[in-house]
């Protein structure tokens, strides 16, 4: 199928029409919002958790508390031990307990925390490892595991929100075939030996990336393409992750998308995910290459975008 589109790029507003071949996505599995919304009713209705230890295991520590926590429960951080503004490392040398209760929420957001597996000396362990529904993840800073910075297994309706993953020895997050509708949001994931995010044997419904089809780094512009109504948030690397995130978007009814980010991108690269109705998160797009790249077929034109439709 072709598509024909014209659009916004840049501050000028020059009026662009793209001719996009040969661009295909695999369809995922059919989009439910109401099975996306239904393991969260329990969130935020069990304890507050508090760490209070940089130690591997014993009291306070992050081992204790996954170990205790139930269903609804909330593990913050102690800031007088892991003040935002120097943050202090938890070294592991092991792995930690399985978040399997559901409806775990692990929160950061206002700490400093790193977990650090430099230390562990087995393989193949990831440094959280999810097979329940509903959890959420937000600000740790995860870094040197032997896998996979988070792992998700058998789960749906999970969020991994504002961390930070880097330096592990496989994916940043790995998503294996059996979960579904989990969203990646706002990470900074970069310098992983494989994948920023694996979509593994279809995880996460096999959402594809979007295509970027139109950049410019130092005016902050991006258009690309990708399914109907998905959020598309922006990142800059220096590879083919999502160090920095630069913005979002959302896709309009036949999947294009345009961004101003109204100053210039990081850069060198640029990449994207996509996040459907649903709440299932892409990988990582191609990066781009070079400071521009753009179809500008005619100027001036303010039609309305539209896609051929075939015979």
């Amino acid at each position: 199928m072709r598509r024909i589109l014209n659009f916004t790029l840049g501050p000028t507003m020059v009026l662009v029409l793209l001719i996009v071949l040969g661009v295909q996505f695999i369809p995922g599995e059919p989009l439910v919002r109401e099975q996306a919304a239904a393991s969260s009713a329990l969130q935020g209705s069990g304890r507050t958790l508090v760490v209070t230890s940089t130690a591997d295991s014993g009291p306070g520590t992050l081992r204790q508390k996954l170990s205790e926590a139930q269903s609804g429960d909330k593990i913050i951080f102690d800031t007088t031990i892991f003040p935002s503004n120097t943050p202090n490392t938890i070294f592991l040398t092991n792995s930690l307990p399985e978040i399997s209760q559901g409806n775990i929420t692990i929160d950061a957001s206002n700490a400093g925390v790193i977990l650090d597996g430099s230390n562990i000396k087995q393989p193949c362990i990831d440094c959280l490892f999810i097979n329940s529904n509903g959890n959420i993840i937000q600000g740790l800073r995860i870094k040197n595991f032997p896998a996979a910075g988070i792992l998700l297994d058998n789960c749906q309706n999970n969020t991994i929100e504002n961390n930070l993953m880097t330096n592990n020895k496989e994916d940043g997050i790995k998503i294996l075939d059996d979960s579904a509708y989990n969203t990646i949001t706002q990470n900074s994931i970069y310098n992983n030996r494989e994948k920023g995010i694996d979509l593994c044997n279809r995880g996460n419904t096999g959402l594809t990336a979007p295509s970027i089809i139109g950049f410019d780094l130092d005016a902050g512009t991006i258009a690309g393409v990708t399914y109907a109504n998905c959020t598309i948030e922006i990142f800059s690397d220096s590879s083919d992750e999502g160090e920095i995130y630069e913005g979002r978007t959302t896709a309009d009814g036949i999947g294009f998308f345009a961004f101003n980010k109204g100053t210039s991108f990081t850069g060198p690269h640029l990449t994207a995910t996509a996040t459907d109705v649903a709440g299932s998160t892409s990988g990582f797009s191609a990066p781009t290459s070079g400071t521009r790249r753009s179809c500008i077929l005619q100027e001036g034109n303010n039609l309305p975008k539209t896609p051929l439709q075939p015979k």
